[in-house]
């Protein structure tokens, strides 16, 4: 249960500290297998390595 509510407690925390409206940009994307080393390495690891102030979603998927 815990996995399934994690968005909605970042989303109560958000309003409780009344940053809720602030914008909070939301991308989706698919990255190839071939290509999520090179992500990772340059988005996680570079541009968010200190994070975002809330959640990063990830789902692996399999393209079958």
């Amino acid at each position: 249960m815990d996995f399934l509510l994690r968005v909605k407690s970042v989303e109560e925390d958000a309003k409780a500290k009344g940053i809720w409206d602030a914008p909070h940009p939301w991308l989706n994307m698919f990255v190839s297998k071939s290509d999520i080393a090179d992500f990772d390495r340059e988005v996680f690891k570079k541009i968010l390595k200190h994070g975002v102030g809330g959640p990063i979603l990830v789902y692996p998927l399999l393209r079958s």
